[in-house]
């Protein structure tokens, strides 16, 4: 929609300024678009892939394997989950592992949001999500956003550490069940969607690597030897 609405741009352009002609950088720029579910609204300011992505979600559209979604943006599917992070990370999509590899991977349309989302405002202007990390939240109100969510969260810190640990790797949703499952002090009783920015963040930060959708746990740099 937004490509034949450039192309229409264009042809009117060079029928008006002739023989100038436009020629677009798609990858360039920011899209400014309003994401609306269950009453909650956020503003959103990214780049154009991402806009392409939930784009691709539009309509009757509620869910899509990364294949799928891959063929709907015209990108690759490591790169497409990469870029959908960022969607997941806010609770806008949801992906849930199944069997298949990354390609099989689902996407799902979220049918609510965080109210504490409302109001906000999404970014991923040098939010690092190209490289799997990273989130760039203005919260309109105290205690919302990535600094909510490390405050909530960084008291089961040393659980998710351990736990990452010990199974060498976890998806969100499956990190999320355990911490509900084991964690009773303090209790463990925090969002999917603030565990995502909290373990975004700590990616963003260096302290964990995302791996083909695990969170892990990220190794130390080895130090020079010295002669």
């Amino acid at each position: 929609r937004v490509a034949a609405a450039m192309a229409a741009y264009a042809r009117h352009y060079a029928a008006l300024k002739a023989p100038r002609v436009i020629h677009w950088k798609p990858h360039l720029g920011l899209v400014e678009l309003t994401v609306a579910v269950g009453g909650v609204a956020v503003e959103c300011r990214v780049s154009p892939a991402r806009a392409a992505i939930l784009a691709a979600f539009e309509g009757d559209t509620t869910q899509l394997t990364a294949q799928e979604l891959a063929a709907k943006v015209g990108l690759p599917v490591g790169l497409t989950r990469r870029r959908a992070l960022f969607w997941v990370a806010h609770g806008v999509l949801r992906e849930e592992r199944r069997g298949g590899g990354a390609a099989a991977a689902l996407y799902v349309r979220a049918t609510q949001l965080d109210p504490a989302l409302h109001g906000t405002l999404l970014s991923d202007a040098g939010a690092g999500y190209d490289t799997g990390g990273g989130v760039t939240l203005d919260a309109a109100g105290p205690g919302g956003g990535v600094a909510g969510a490390l405050e909530a969260l960084t008291p089961y810190a040393p659980y998710i550490t351990s736990m990452l640990q010990t199974y060498g790797g976890l998806p969100l949703d499956r990190l999320h069940s355990l911490l509900k499952l084991f964690v009773v002090s303090p209790k463990y009783d925090k969002s999917v969607e603030q565990l995502a920015t909290y373990l975004s963040a700590q990616v963003a930060g260096g302290t964990l690597a995302l791996e083909g959708g695990l969170y892990k746990k990220k190794s130390a740099a080895a130090k020079p030897s010295e002669n």
